[in-house]
């Protein structure tokens, strides 16, 4: 509150800039098993142009871990579907980073810049992958969780949907299936590995074999 009276200029300096806050507990990520992240892959009807542009999504933000706001501002030149990369130039704290494209993520993204995006632009200008339905601008972030959030609707999991429950939920299957935690900051855009460290108190399936 005495930040923002000095921002609006109400105080010249602030009297709690010397105070320590408590500590705040942070949450475990609500994360889908594996077997509800295929059930939500597979709600898209890809025998439409709108399937397939939701099943490119999808795939995308659970095969590359991609931030809401990462995802929908990759440009044209940062899917480089040859190479099979993504190039991600506006993580958090403007850190940029390459993550690989896997086999499901490569084939409908393809899918959609061919079949998709070309009969929906209506812009030749717009660079953005992801375009709404009318094609005239970029899907945006509250679109991005909409859309994700309708989809999850439809299997009534009993949780609420985020783009980012998939990124987490694209970390805790990593760990479980054996990647190391230095790959898996690396994917996340981690800086430090106490924040990729999280996801190991999130899946203990494993614990009673180990």
């Amino acid at each position: 509150f005495f930040k923002f009276l000095v921002r609006e200029g109400y105080l010249m300096t602030n009297p709690a800039a010397l105070l320590e806050l408590p500590k705040v507990h942070k949450a475990l990520p609500v994360v889908l098993s594996e077997a509800e992240m295929v059930q939500i892959l597979e709600v898209p009807n890809v025998r439409t142009r709108a399937g397939i542009r939701d099943r490119a999504l999808l795939e995308l933000l659970y095969g590359t871990a991609a931030r809401n706001q990462e995802l929908i501002s990759i440009k044209l030149g940062e899917l480089d579907l040859t190479q099979r990369l993504l190039r991600l130039p506006k993580g958090k704290g403007n850190k940029p980073r390459v993550v690989p494209l896997g086999q499901e993520a490569h084939y409908w993204a393809e899918r959609y810049l061919t079949e998709v995006r070309p009969a929906w632009c209506r812009n030749p200008k717009l660079e953005a992958v992801f375009l709404d339905r009318w094609g005239q601008n970029g899907l945006s972030r509250g679109g991005l969780t909409r859309l994700i959030g309708e989809i999850a609707e439809q299997l009534d999991f009993g949780k609420r949907v985020t783009p980012h429950i998939l990124r987490h939920s694209c970390a805790t299957h990593m760990l479980k299936r054996g990647a190391g935690l230095r790959q898996i900051q690396e994917l996340l855009g981690h800086s430090q590995l106490t924040s990729t460290e999280h996801y190991t108190r999130v899946d203990v399936t494993d614990l009673r074999k180990v």
